[in-house]
């Protein structure tokens, strides 16, 4: 949930060596490709606070976070004591809103589901059809300190289909961007040959999960697969989707791959 310039500076920090904010992709960048679209339309943005400003340097004019609508009317999620709170900036109509875009894990569930809920019913209302949903991540989980995996993006957004379905008795629509989805992967393609000034025939796909990045890595053509032993994955069972090469962290992969020294890595055939 920040600008790739600002992600390009802690890699530059942690790796020692420049790094272009043009080498940098997040799960939300592939969303600078909504903008032709979106741009200058009311866009309701949902993730913490500060992926508002990420979305307004993007290109989105008309961007509004969720919290913004609460704030304007606290009776939006009535729930804890904010409700008696004095509303503070405009009431934002939710049939102005003509697309969402969830571009980061958020840690309110219920006043997310509610407001974009809100937003997707108000698009069937005004226009006739539901407003347009976008998620940045479709992963259910993610490594963190915790010794079991925490819960990610790919799981708000089935609890929201299914407040979606029990509320219209219709499905929801929605379109994911990240690993291990097709645009993504063409995305960083493209990223990745305008760096190198030409075409790149063999790119590294280095993750700890094998349902994100493995899966992604093995479903596009010139890509290698590399499952690390430090994440998701336990290191000890059977990857559900097999990895070309298994490292047990990104040193001992990414130092394989430039000296050309595969003899001590897992090749999976």
């Amino acid at each position: 949930g920040r600008l790739e310039s600002d992600k390009a500076e802690q890699l530059e920090d942690w790796l020692g060596f420049p790094v272009d904010p043009e080498q940098v992709i997040l799960s939300h960048t592939p969303m600078k490709g909504l903008v032709e679209k979106y741009g200058s339309k009311p866009v309701l943005i949902g993730g913490p606070p500060r992926v508002l400003s990420v979305a307004q340097a993007y290109g989105y004019k008309k961007a509004v976070h969720i919290e913004q609508v609460v704030k304007g009317d606290p009776h939006v999620w009535p729930c804890g004591d904010h409700q008696f709170d004095e509303p503070e900036g405009e009431i934002i109509p939710m049939n102005d809103i003509e697309a969402v875009l969830f571009m980061h894990d958020d840690d309110n569930w219920g006043r997310d589901i509610q407001v974009i809920t809100d937003a997707l019913i108000a698009g069937v209302e005004e226009r006739g059809s539901q407003t347009p949903l976008y998620f940045s991540n479709p992963d259910f989980v993610y490594a963190a300190n915790h010794p079991l995996p925490r819960l990610a993006q790919g799981l708000f957004r089935k609890a929201m289909e299914a407040v979606y379905l029990g509320l219209t008795g219709s499905a929801m629509e929605a379109t994911a961007f990240g690993k291990p989805n097709a645009p993504t992967y063409a995305y960083a393609q493209d990223a990745i040959e305008r760096n190198a000034g030409g075409p790149v025939d063999i790119v590294y796909g280095i993750g700890d999960n094998p349902h994100s990045d493995i899966a992604g890595a093995n479903a596009k053509e010139g890509w290698r697969s590399v499952l690390l032993r430090t994440g998701v994955w336990d290191g000890q069972s059977e990857p559900e989707h097999a990895p070309d090469h298994i490292a047990d962290d990104v040193l001992e992969a990414v130092s394989a791959i430039v000296e050309g020294d595969y003899d001590h890595w897992r090749i999976i055939s």
